[in-house]
């Protein structure tokens, strides 16, 4: 047979744009109002879950604190007051056994409340320890990373102010990106689930990787007549 082009395989050509999954992107934010007092992160770099981020100064902070204190020292008063009035015996009527108790057991309940609040706020058990011990209190909430990944955004600056639960930092997990791809309608019988591609890169053209379409959105958008598939 003379020598010439032949076809060896069927290639659609379609855009699409590099994408993470939502549950490997996240944002860290001060679960307490307050204001900025330290960055320890920037743009580009790599964190571990839990790394602290950035400080934020806040004064619900210190009134936590001040509360556990003072609910802590009150809850020791009161067992101590317990613990005489059973020693005491049958003089000791039996309300104000019962009553006694009560008290001990609200006020035990109410530490163990502002302990778990100063745990969601960032604080580690040993500080919350160092509070109802020493009196120490902490100055600043930080502000920790929820997961593995690279800072990619923060447009913060130092002495400002944020309210609580407001996005300081960008995290994104880049370990495994996705590609959004486009398929026109004329290419929709051509792509499937399951099916093998390969991915270039417009802004490195030497990239070259190898993929699988792991979903598809499964109708065609109104607007763009186009059906989205995600590598």
């Amino acid at each position: 047979e003379p020598v010439g082009l032949r076809a060896v395989e069927d290639v659609a050509e379609i855009d699409g744009a590099v994408d993470l999954p939502p549950a490997r992107r996240a944002s860290a934010s001060s679960p307490l109002a307050g204001s900025v007092s330290k960055l320890l992160a920037d743009r580009g770099q790599p964190v571990k879950a839990g790394d602290v981020l950035a400080e934020v100064v806040s004064l619900d902070l210190h009134a936590l604190q001040l509360d556990l204190l003072r609910t802590h020292l009150e809850a020791e008063l009161q067992a101590d007051t317990f613990e005489r009035l059973k020693a005491g015996g049958d003089a000791t009527a039996r309300r104000r056994l019962l009553e006694q108790e009560a008290l001990v057991n609200a006020t035990r309940q109410q530490r163990d409340a502002l302990r778990r609040k100063l745990r969601v706020a960032g604080l580690t058990d040993e500080q919350i320890a160092a509070v109802q011990k020493t009196g120490t209190i902490i100055e600043a909430v930080p502000v920790r990373s929820p997961i593995d990944g690279v800072v990619v955004g923060f447009d913060r600056s130092l002495g400002q102010a944020v309210k609580a639960e407001e996005p300081l930092f960008a995290v994104h997990d880049l370990s495994h990106p996705v590609v959004q791809g486009y398929v026109s309608e004329r290419d929709l019988a051509r792509v499937r689930v399951g099916q093998k591609v390969r991915v270039r890169v417009a802004g490195d053209p030497a990239f070259l990787a190898d993929g699988t379409v792991a979903r598809s959105g499964r109708s065609v958008g109104p607007d763009s007549r186009t059906l989205s598939v995600w590598v």
